[in-house]
């Protein structure tokens, strides 16, 4: 099985412009899903994503080298995040799916984009002499996809770590996803 993404660093204005799309698509599905009450929202993954999306875009501009993100083969972005470069490691100050990959049953959801993005983010945290390390602050709705990748908590509260022995064993896992398509072998 080949992977349906690849990876994107920058800001570059093709990604302005999709994120320009991620945002009318958050409006498109607040009215067609959510009779346009952002009230309904609160409090949900869409809700979560809502925000961490206009504050990636935000950052985006302002700092367009701190972008990552996947595309799917068709050049769609599917999943973004806001990286800043430690001296140990990779910090992820922002991470989020596309809107359609978050709004359950929609026939534009695309599966596994988030966890391409982590995987491409552990071979940048390696090419910086990092060994694969990442660290970032989880919401709590988010806890769970993280932890199955095998980020662990820190004694930072919120704060989840990926050691450079994780990073190893999942790298190893997408690996053998690739070639087999089964996720547990």
């Amino acid at each position: 099985m080949v992977n349906q993404f690849l990876a994107v660093t920058g800001a570059s204005v093709s990604v302005r412009k999709q994120l320009q799309t991620w945002n009318a698509k958050i409006i498109d599905y607040l009215r067609e899903y959510f009779n346009s009450d952002f009230q309904q929202v609160r409090g949900t993954l869409f809700g979560d994503a809502i925000a961490k999306i206009a504050y990636l875009t935000e950052t985006a501009i302002a700092q367009p080298d701190s972008f990552r993100g996947v595309v799917d083969l068709q050049g769609r972005l599917q999943a973004a995040a806001i990286v800043e470069v430690e001296t140990d490691c990779l910090r992820v100050d922002i991470f989020t799916n596309a809107p359609w990959n978050v709004i359950l049953n929609q026939p534009e959801t695309m599966k596994g984009a988030a966890t391409s993005l982590v995987e491409s983010l552990v071979n940048e945290s390696k090419s910086k002499g990092f060994s694969g390390r990442i660290k970032l602050y989880s919401l709590v709705r988010a806890t769970q996809f993280y932890t199955k990748i095998g980020f662990v908590e820190t004694d930072v509260p919120g704060e989840m770590e990926l050691t450079n022995v994780a990073a190893e064993i999942f790298l190893n896992r997408q690996l053998r996803f690739r070639k087999t398509g089964n996720e547990t072998s």
